[in-house]
């Protein structure tokens, strides 16, 4: 699922939008192959760190590639009284 928010100066908080533009907040949860291919191919998004962070197993890095900043992280969570932790992206980028 891909959603997409923006704030402008203006507005007193943030806003989801329907479509992507500059300066926007891109979020994606449990993205399908197709999702994928479209942040690939019409965001210019290395493909590889994409499916990177879907792997339960990654470890935490920093990678720069062509100017986008991919920082890949693990955020703790709980069930059943355990605490696990899952991979998270970010990703900067000038647009």
């Amino acid at each position: 699922m891909i959603n997409y928010y923006f704030r402008s100066l203006k507005d007193e908080g943030i806003k989801r939008i329907d479509h992507q533009r500059k300066g926007c907040w891109i979020e994606v949860v449990d993205p399908s192959e197709e999702e994928i291919n479209f942040l690939s191919q019409e965001l210019g998004l290395d493909k590889g760190h994409l499916t990177d962070a879907l792997d339960v197993y990654e470890s935490p890095r920093l990678e720069i590639e062509g100017g986008d900043v991919y920082v890949f992280l693990r955020v703790p969570f709980s069930s059943e009284s355990m605490v696990h932790t899952l991979p998270v992206l970010f990703v900067l980028t000038e647009n």
